[in-house]
């Protein structure tokens, strides 16, 4: 709240992050919610992400939030269905080799990875390639 108020008042950077860490999952929730507000509301100059772990997992999940609030469009989007009993593939593991083979994307790249065409209609209707 302290950041909306200042916001319109200054022309000073404002710096975000999440000082407690914890695992990555619940840290990455947490900085999601709180980063994320403030990211779409144009407020936030730099920002840390703080986790129990790997550096290098802090910097994936600061590129998320910056990429799924529309901050920062860059590399692949992945765009999948949530696994119902519709599935007609191992669609957990496809997907993780299309996140593998396309790391490197480094423009902003829309793919859909569906189980079913039931899904695949509408969810990948907004995918560069289906």
């Amino acid at each position: 709240e302290a950041y909306e108020r200042l916001r319109p008042l200054c022309d000073y950077p404002f710096h975000l992050g999440v000082t407690e860490a914890g695992t990555k999952f619940h840290s990455t929730i947490k900085s999601s919610i709180a980063l994320g507000n403030l990211l779409l509301k144009c407020i936030g100059d730099t920002m840390r992400v703080s986790l129990t772990g790997e550096l290098e997992e802090e910097i994936k999940v600061a590129r998320a939030i910056l990429q799924d609030s529309g901050v920062q469009k860059s590399g692949v989007n992945i765009i999948s269905c949530p696994t119902c009993g519709r599935i007609q593939s191992d669609l957990i593991s496809a997907i993780k080799i299309v996140e593998e083979k396309t790391k490197h994307i480094k423009e902003p790249l829309n793919i859909s990875v569906m189980g079913c065409v039931v899904n695949a209609l509408g969810e990948a209707k907004g995918a560069d390639v289906a």
